[in-house]
């Protein structure tokens, strides 16, 4: 049962509209009175309805289909839901995205030429072809940036919502759990994460999974992996956090400007046969590998991370989480899956290929996943 996504194949889209309290005469009373549309894959309307939403700053952040009904679900700011418009909760703006280029699209429409009087011209002349837009990517940043309240999760079919349940940060707090060797918890404050995929249970229960981050020196390192377990009715069952430290295989020691942290980790799930337990892994970076050439006096260095997998299990009945182990650990050298693969499944076994360093030995994991 892998992370699941959509953006493989053509879907329709979903828009949800907040009111917006800017212009108050036209605003609608209600601030949380917010708008579902479905559109088609050519842009029809599909489905059109009006709900009312228990936060009033309601981020969606992932939107997925499965068996005609959609989930929806998000971090959330509930303050004052019977007063304050989605404008004044985040307090930000713009909150919508005015450029459909990415960011590396727009930098190099922006890309006009050096100082002097030719950059000059060259700035002058293409004006038009300049991109002042704000980005998704910017409007994203800085989002992630604020603290939540709540993480809101809803189901839609035909038409209407079959539960929407938005709980607060100290729900998470008395649902968290860990690794049974995990001194601490991986807490969950609302601060700096980022959500990263949905998966589900043969018994429709959803997970959603999570990383949490700091920010350093401008840039991201990526620390707790995060995993909320719904019931099938979206209330909030358990708050699963599992540490993913890597600074002492952050690639430091060859003095990497990308160090493994910097990554984001991959969760999938794989039920056990029997329905009793999941198999929990975890994609991360385990070091960064320096390769360098050299062609006509010019030396070209790159840097490329390298994986591996962590994995544990949770008791579906009790909720138990069982201590995280790597892959490979147990042998005298340390061993990294191959470029672009993840795991294989065999009837009730998965599958997994890593070398070492050098690819002087290979090693082949066999997991069981029958109990």
């Amino acid at each position: 049962m892998e992370e699941l996504s959509n953006d493989d194949s053509p879907r329709d889209w979903i828009v949800v509209f907040a009111p917006s309290g800017m212009f108050k005469k036209e605003a609608d009373p209600k601030p949380t009175n917010y708008t579902y549309v479905r559109l088609s894959t050519k842009g029809k309307i599909i489905e059109k309805f009006n709900f009312d939403s228990p936060s009033n700053g309601w981020r969606i952040q992932g939107a997925y289909e499965k068996e005609g009904s959609v989930f929806l679900y998000g971090s959330a700011i509930t303050k004052d839901p019977t007063k304050n418009y989605l404008d004044k909760t985040y307090k930000f703006a713009p909150m919508v995205a005015s450029t459909s280029a990415s960011a590396a699209e727009k930098a190099e429409a922006n890309a006009t030429g050096g100082p002097g009087a030719a950059g000059a011209v060259s700035a002058f002349a293409s004006m038009g072809a300049q991109d002042f837009g704000q980005t998704q990517e910017a409007v994203d940043v800085a989002l992630d940036e604020l603290k939540y309240t709540n993480f809101q999760i809803g189901k839609v079919t035909n038409g209407k919502f079959d539960f929407i349940n938005s709980p607060n940060i100290e729900e998470f707090e008395k649902k968290q759990a860990k690794p049974a060797d995990q001194k601490k918890f991986v807490v969950f404050d609302g601060k700096k994460f980022v959500i990263s995929g949905i998966s589900f249970s043969s018994a429709g229960d959803i997970f959603i999974s999570g990383q949490d981050f700091t920010n350093k020196d401008g840039k991201r390192i990526y620390k707790g992996v995060y995993m909320f377990q719904f019931t099938t009715t979206g209330e909030l069952k358990r708050n699963y956090g599992v540490f993913m430290d890597q600074k002492k295989k952050s690639g430091f020691f060859n003095k990497s400007p990308l160090t493994s942290d910097m990554i984001i980790a991959n969760n999938y799930i794989h039920e056990s046969a029997d329905g009793k337990n999941l198999y929990w892994l975890l994609r991360g970076a385990k070091s960064i590998r320096k390769e360098s050439s050299t062609s006509w006096n010019t030396t070209t260095t790159t840097w490329t991370p390298l994986y591996g997998f962590d994995y544990g299990n949770i008791g579906i009945g009790s909720g138990e989480l069982s201590e995280f182990k790597t892959f490979g650990e147990d042998e005298k050298r340390t061993f990294y899956l191959f470029n672009n693969t993840s795991s294989y499944k065999m009837a009730n076994y998965l599958y997994f290929f890593s070398e070492d360093l050098r690819g002087g030995k290979i090693l082949l994991t066999r997991m069981d996943i029958s109990k």
